[in-house]
């Protein structure tokens, strides 16, 4: 979670250098402020060239909250439904 769009874009593409190291990343596959309308560009994914059976998703959320307590609370709640999906 991060304060500004810029950060959170800065961040997502060092995770995406991490993630072409391993996997093919397109040098237009990145994090961008302006997009095509001025609208940040909120996904990027290899799942439109060649890949060898691999795809990943990388996705900027924005994220509209009143209550930091109450999008705390989601946050964890959204934290144990992924770990109880992961055991079924």
């Amino acid at each position: 979670m991060y304060d500004t769009l810029s950060e959170a874009i800065n961040e997502g593409n060092k995770c995406l250098n991490k993630l072409s190291k391993r996997f093919q990343v397109r040098p237009d596959d990145k994090f961008k402020l302006n997009h095509l309308f001025g609208a940040p560009k909120r996904l990027v994914t290899n799942t439109c060239y060649p890949t060898n059976g691999i795809q990943y998703f990388a996705k900027i959320t924005r994220m509209k909250f009143d209550s930091l307590e109450d999008t705390i609370d989601e946050t964890f709640k959204a934290l144990e439904r992924f770990k109880n999906s992961e055991k079924e």
